[in-house]
């Protein structure tokens, strides 16, 4: 572990910005457009209406130059979306039109989208909206150590992630180390998580200062 740290990410800013630019744009769908389909879903839209209506939105904020309005002194770019998102629907183009345009910027996985929102408990759009984004940083945190750590994330993700996952024994039987040797592997491991959950979230801030309400916003949406 600790080979890929050194590559500096781009801000979630600079994905932002970027995104004015057609070429650019699927970036930005793909960290920000389950959170605006499990809205739409919860808003009583059916799956291909929300299909629709989700590729229209994206499509509408590159038509209007909508980015252009985006300051950070204007707070959460999350929050902005999602007022956007809220404008859009309440305004609802036709359907007919929606399908139209509806091109798609990069390929969006909704039959997973809808597994994982099968799995939720009943929740309002707001709510369900900020839990989808709270379990983006997740993963994408965990995507990044994946990358790190190799074939052993697999094999220790459990124990990374959870506090009492069991015995170690059999684990350390099939990665033909002592438990003593995996013991200091998931130390590491979770340590390096931390990390890597810090920067990604540090990437969607505009000041060190506010990680840390940053990261009880995460924990707290997914509570």
């Amino acid at each position: 572990m600790g080979g890929s740290r050194r590559i500096i990410e781009p801000t979630v800013w600079t994905v932002i910005l970027k995104a004015r630019d057609e070429k650019e744009m699927g970036a930005l769908i793909a960290r920000y457009w389950k959170p605006c389909y499990f809205f739409v879903r919860r808003r009583g839209h059916d799956v291909e209406d929300a299909k629709d209506l989700t590729q229209a939105f994206f499509a509408d904020i590159l038509e209007r130059d909508a980015l252009a309005a985006v300051t950070r002194s204007k707070g959460r770019f999350r929050n902005f979306l999602l007022a956007c998102l809220d404008h859009f629907l309440a305004n609802e183009y036709d359907r007919r039109r929606a399908k139209k345009r509806s091109g798609n910027v990069v390929s969006l996985d909704f039959p997973g989208a809808e597994r994982q929102l099968a799995e939720t408990k009943q929740e309002t759009p707001e709510r369900a909206y900020r839990r989808q984004w709270a379990v983006g940083v997740i993963e994408r945190a965990l995507a990044s150590l994946k990358k790190e750590m190799g074939a052993r994330f697999e094999a220790l993700r459990a124990f990374i992630i959870a506090a009492n996952p069991g015995t170690i024994r059999e684990v350390a039987e099939k990665m033909g180390l002592s438990e003593s040797n995996v013991k200091v592997i998931i130390h590491r491991a979770r340590r390096r998580y931390r990390e890597i959950l810090r920067q990604e979230v540090a990437r969607t801030v505009e000041d060190a200062s506010e990680i840390d309400e940053e990261l009880n916003e995460v924990f707290a949406a997914l509570s």
